[in-house]
């Protein structure tokens, strides 16, 4: 199916990218003490968190560039059964 779409002009991906966020490693090795005064282990975790170099991508959908391209009879004859 890949094939026979990209063979016909490929895919228009749409989505969106985002970095999220990581424990800093540095500040691994600090103790609750250092977070302020009543908040305990939960706020030093979220200050020891950093934005990650690595970004993520989600695709919210995938079309054919050219749908006029693609013939559905054709498509659908690609279609298989898995068996359980």
């Amino acid at each position: 199916m890949l094939e026979y779409i990209n063979s016909r002009g490929g895919f228009r991906i749409i989505g969106w990218a985002k970095r999220g966020m990581i424990r800093d490693q540095g500040a691994a090795g600090q103790q609750d003490n250092q977070a302020p005064r009543g908040y305990g282990q939960q706020a030093n975790q979220v200050n020891n968190m950093v934005e990650n170099a690595e970004v993520r991508y989600h695709i919210v959908r995938l079309d054919p560039t050219d749908p006029a391209r693609i013939n559905l009879r054709e498509l659908n004859e690609l279609k298989f059964t898995m068996n359980a």
